[in-house]
């Protein structure tokens, strides 16, 4: 079980974007865009695991690897 406690934006008053576009006057455009509740914002986050079903048994090795090649290179 882990639990956590944290706050994003703890100094801002809001988040605000502007988006220009300049051109012509018909492609002229100009966005503004903010949030007032996204700051200071204190947030909770917990996380826990429930096992259930059987248990398995520790897996077994079914392939052996094993090489007899020497490689692209011969030993004088």
């Amino acid at each position: 079980m882990t639990v956590g406690i944290g706050i994003r934006y703890p100094f801002y008053e809001s988040w605000k974007q502007i988006q220009k576009t300049y051109g012509t006057k018909a492609l002229s455009t100009s966005t503004v865009e903010r949030i007032k509740n996204n700051a200071n914002m204190v947030y909770v986050n917990f996380v826990y695991n429930l096992p259930f079903g059987k248990p398995s048994k520790s897996p077994k090795q079914k392939i052996t690897n094993s090489d007899k090649d020497s490689g692209i290179f011969n030993r004088l």
